[in-house]
């Protein structure tokens, strides 16, 4: 089912599926052929059933390009706009910037591989700016 919100020419960049949380998906969505910079992030907890727009603390001028999910840590989000990246601890209901000296445009992938140990929980984010 599609948000009642998408109207044609609402991009669907990326569809996220959550692995920590069974029925959730995340879809970051861009509106920039409608000339409507807002950010867009829905997220459903139904299997697509019915969708809500989360994005409280997002700037008004960030269309979002892009959300993932942490594959371990139950509510954490990234989401990556045209101006900044921001962080969500809480499954998305709330955002707050992370920007740092990050560049604006990026994407995020999260690699176990480099583990050294099997005591240590240790994950590495790549955030690619290219």
């Amino acid at each position: 089912m599609t948000p009642a919100a998408l109207t044609a020419w609402s991009k669907v960049s990326i569809l996220e599926a959550s692995r920590t949380e069974a029925g959730t998906v995340y879809a970051a969505v861009n509106r920039f052929r409608l000339d409507d910079l807002k950010p867009h992030i829905y997220r459903s907890r139904d299997y697509g059933k019915t969708w809500q727009e989360i994005v409280s603390g997002i700037a008004d001028n960030a269309p979002v390009n892009v959300v993932r999910e942490d594959p371990v840590r139950k509510g954490l989000l990234f989401a990556g706009t045209e101006t900044s990246v921001y962080v969500s601890f809480d499954s998305g209901d709330h955002w707050q910037t992370l920007q740092l000296k990050l560049a604006a445009h990026f994407d995020a992938r999260f690699d176990d591989s480099w583990r050294r140990s099997d005591r240590w929980d240790a994950r590495a984010i790549v955030l690619d700016s290219g």
